[in-house]
């Protein structure tokens, strides 16, 4: 069995991931109970997983901080149907900031090979280029994550060898220039699949302009804000995150986006 191990940034990379291996890769939820994964992520005298969603000691902390989701957290488990390779997406907030639990996976994987279910381990790093573009962000990655993993090099979306599988690195930039996030390929989408929600949003955040915002000199702030507001029509309330996981962005449109399509093709590649 296979292991791929996907770190990303955010909310917004998380439900990017999960639609794009369900509606294009052959993937669907994986059910299991944590004690039942397969060893040494579950069950045995390792229990990763288990040990994982309880490293914050909960019962220590005051409500106000209990009740925060911690990060990094695993966030989605899927299953290719073969049933051949076992997908984890964990979210971090920021690729670079806690790679702990990186380190504490590969020692676990290697240790001890007779008690591993997976032949193969390999990890993928999702990022924004955002304002230092996608080569600049792609090293500033491999100088941070490439003695944790085993890589000397590795260029934006491409695959190396490394200490126990293959590793990736995908890099997300606006169509049309080297910077950008994400949600530069996002809003396209959403502008196609309601356009009318999509023009009142974008009239709404360019009409509202208070001194304190945000907003101003930022066009990917910008650009998750008009989003935001244009699923309000249809989803009150609902953070982005949620609402492009909804009908706000349609399967047909979602599965034949660009970025969709590219991305589907880099994993097929791994």
């Amino acid at each position: 069995m296979r292991l791929l191990t996907v770190v990303v940034e955010g909310d917004h990379d998380v439900v990017f991931v999960e639609r794009t291996l369900r509606g294009r890769c052959g993937y669907e939820p994986y059910t299991a109970r944590l004690e039942d994964y397969p060893r040494p992520l579950g069950g045995g005298a390792t229990s990763f997983l288990l040990s994982f969603v309880r490293r914050t000691a909960q019962q220590s902390l005051p409500l106000s901080e209990a009740k925060m989701v911690p990060r990094p957290g695993v966030d989605v488990a899927l299953q290719h149907t073969d049933g051949q390779t076992l997908v984890l997406v964990f979210n971090t907030h920021g690729v670079e900031r806690d790679l702990q639990f990186v380190r504490d996976l590969q020692e676990l994987l290697s240790a001890s090979p007779r008690l591993n279910a997976f032949r193969t381990a390999d990890f993928l790093f999702l990022a924004d280029a955002d304002t230092v573009g996608a080569a600049g962000r792609a090293a500033r990655l491999v100088e941070v994550l490439g003695g944790v993993v085993g890589v000397s090099s590795l260029a934006h979306r491409a695959w190396a060898q490394g200490t126990l599988g293959k590793v990736g690195l995908y890099v997300f930039a606006a169509p049309d220039r080297d910077e950008g996030a994400l949600e530069d390929h996002l809003w396209p989408m959403v502008q196609q699949c309601r356009p009318e929600a999509f023009a009142a949003a974008q009239a709404y955040i360019d009409g509202c302009d208070p001194p304190e915002s945000l907003l101003r000199g930022n066009a990917t702030r910008r650009a998750k804000a008009i989003i935001t507001s244009a699923g309000q029509f249809a989803f009150p309330g609902q953070p982005m995150a949620k609402m492009i996981r909804h009908d706000a962005l349609t399967s047909e449109v979602f599965r034949n986006a660009p970025v969709v399509v590219d991305f589907a093709d880099f994993l097929s590649r791994a």
